[in-house]
């Protein structure tokens, strides 16, 4: 099978759909191999005895007599020997190995021998294409093809859905091609093809009877011709012309030089202002007859929202989610906390928040709803992608006064190792199609190498049922049927409560645990909960128990201004992951409204590591009216 490989050329650009390339000249006579798009693929092969040895295009490296080293567009070099045989070709004349220097580009046609080295058959250059420029025309943008992938493109075409073209490009980097904007000129690096009965000499014999009844030879002409139709619909869409069957792929850019030399851009207001996606032709007329025009056909509408299918959808979540630059139509922020699944792995528990008042909603069925899409991914060291994310959101709301004043929050997670990661989200409403980004680094520490192994601090002012097809297992967050909503931006108002949760790995072990009167890991602050609290002195000590001290500091400036009551475990809460659970409730109607630094204090007492992490929290006034938070799926209000 013979792969549908690409050369194109952007030549000119323009801003707007609606602005056309013209170019007035005399009717030319048909270059050798040239073909016009609107002839499609009907090149005849001349002779066979120029379809020998394989192309390869690159710039010279190295001269050695004997031999030529070049640099290939993807990066790589080959190197091809010269024998008495070899024919020297520039700008179409006879040449010798003298004409040529390092620096130039060149196609070079070249046999494999049988040490299975290439041995050139034609060394083809044109004057302008070397490091010095020259030749014909000015301008620096001839003197070389380039940047791959930003100047030209070349590589086997994967798929066509116009107006984009997917390329498998020489360097394997997949890159999708707008043809609404450029004119591209397409080369079909193959040149000049035979289809020998029994298939080419790399590839295996064929089997069965269609080397002998021509089924092999018409399946090979079908693939080439569907091959070229794709490079001719490039072409003719975008204004530019096609090659095919010719081994001068000098004359690819001699044409390309004339056709830039003279044009004229046209611009105009499109009559249509709807952004449907569809092709509008193009029609340019002169009042003279003995010119020829050449003009692309038309171009594609942009599309709005609402014109988009599902696939143009996904893929607009894909680029933003590539994009260097923040969306900021829609308001977007994130937080994150990990905690320990075992040595080498960590959950990352992130939360996404959108302001409820950033969402339209439409009523159906006495219902507000609105649909929200969301696509994320982390990346390690901010190159390598780990984790992704995609889902939809659907919300349901008896009004939309519930969601306006509050905030719309999706909870997920990822399983990672320790490391440095980059985390990028895009949330999209589905109404008008607006959308919000937002990015950043994360650090998920290796605890194996820290005295006193700590999870992050989660703050919060809600726990709500989890969701059916949440896992305790699998989220820390979730425990007894309950899913503790992480507060994002640690701003609660005076009459919520304050919870946190954290985790301690690996407690040391001794056989001093037990020894005062104090609540349990999973007491509140201000008293122990029913049927959780023991008496400390009736317990027994062992040798093996542990003994963790917590409690909660409130600062205003340099003032403690509040401490709860310490908090003591005496035994792993969490034996598959070596961990202690502490679950603090704190009332806050005791504290006035303001800003605190809230500080937490652990101490392992059996091995004598302590920390105390800090963190901002801000206490407003209670709001007169509160309304009950609504939830859906993975959203919390």
């Amino acid at each position: 099978m013979h792969m549908n490989r690409v050369f194109a050329a952007s030549l000119l650009v323009w801003l707007g759909a609606a602005a056309s390339q013209v170019r007035a000249q005399d009717p030319p006579a048909q270059s050798p191999g040239q073909q016009s798009p609107a002839t499609g693929h009907s090149a005849r092969r001349n002779s066979r005895g120029d379809e020998r040895g394989q192309p390869l295009a690159g710039k010279i490296t190295a001269i050695d007599g004997g031999s030529l080293e070049l640099a290939k567009a993807d990066g790589t070099a080959a190197a091809v020997k010269l024998n008495d045989k070899t024919e020297f070709r520039k700008d179409r004349q006879p040449a010798k190995i003298a004409d040529f220097k390092v620096g130039d580009l060149v196609f070079v046609r070249a046999e494999e021998s049988s040490d299975h080295s290439l041995v050139a058959v034609m060394v083809a250059a044109r004057s302008g294409m070397g490091p010095d420029g020259g030749g014909q025309g000015t301008g620096s943008s001839r003197a070389s093809l380039g940047e791959l992938g930003k100047e030209y493109v070349a590589g086997e075409i994967k798929s066509v859905d116009a107006p984009r073209l997917t390329v498998l490009r020489t360097d394997n980097v997949t890159q999708t091609l707008e043809l609404n904007e450029d004119t591209s000129y397409s080369l079909d690096i193959r040149g000049l093809q035979a289809f020998p009965p029994g298939g080419e000499a790399q590839n295996a014999s064929l089997h069965g009877q269609s080397a002998y009844s021509g089924a092999s030879i018409l399946n090979d002409l079908s693939g080439n011709a569907a091959s070229q139709d794709t490079l001719a619909t490039l072409s003719a869409d975008t204004g530019g012309k096609a090659f095919f069957d010719s081994n001068d792929f000098s004359g690819v850019f001699s044409q390309v030089q004339k056709d830039s030399s003279v044009y004229y851009v046209l611009g105009f207001t499109s009559s249509n202002p709807l952004r449907d996606g569809r092709f509008r032709r193009l029609k340019v007329v002169v009042n003279r007859p003995d010119l020829k025009l050449d003009f692309r056909a038309g171009y594609y509408a942009g599309r709005d929202f609402e014109h988009l299918n599902r696939a143009d959808r996904e893929q607009q979540l894909e680029d933003e989610l590539a994009a260097q630059l923040p969306r900021v139509d829609v308001p977007l922020f994130a937080g994150a906390a990990y905690f320990r699944k075992n040595d080498s792995h960590y959950y990352l528990a992130v939360s996404l928040v959108i302001p409820g008042s950033q969402i339209p909603f439409v009523t159906e069925k006495d219902k507000d709803n609105a649909t929200i899409d969301i696509a994320g991914e982390a990346r390690e060291g901010g190159k390598f992608p780990v984790g992704s994310l995609r889902d939809t959101v659907k919300l349901a709301v008896e009004s939309t006064r519930q969601v306006r004043q509050k905030n719309v929050q999706y909870n997920t997670g990822f399983l990672l190792a320790p490391g440095n990661y980059h985390l990028k989200f895009v949330a999209r409403e589905n109404q008008t199609g607006r959308m919000g980004s937002f990015e950043t680094d994360v650090q998920i520490p290796d605890l194996r190498k820290t005295p006193l192994k700590m999870s992050s601090i989660v703050l919060s002012s809600l726990r709500a049922p989890a969701a059916s097809g949440k896992k305790a297992g699998a989220n820390p967050l979730v425990r007894d049927q309950m899913e503790l909503v992480p507060n994002i931006t640690h701003v609660f108002t005076a009459d919520q409560h304050l919870y946190l949760q954290y985790e301690v790995y690996d407690p040391a072990k001794g056989k001093n645990a037990a020894q005062a009167a104090t609540p349990t890991a999973t007491t509140g602050a201000t008293g122990a909960q029913p049927g959780l609290a023991k008496d400390a002195q009736a317990a027994k000590p062992s040798r093996d128990a542990v003994r963790v001290f917590t409690s909660i500091e409130f600062l205003r400036g340099t003032t403690k201004v509040y401490e709860s009551k310490p908090v003591v475990a005496n035994e792993i809460t969490a034996p598959d992951r070596r961990a202690v659970i502490f679950q603090i409730d704190l009332p806050l109607q005791a504290l006035r409204p303001g800003l605190y630094l809230c500080q937490v204090n652990v101490i392992d007492d059996v091995s004598g590591n302590f920390s105390f992490p800090r963190f901002s929290l801000l206490i407003r006034e209670p709001s007169p009216a509160r309304t009950s938070a609504a939830s859906a799926g993975d959203e919390r209000q």
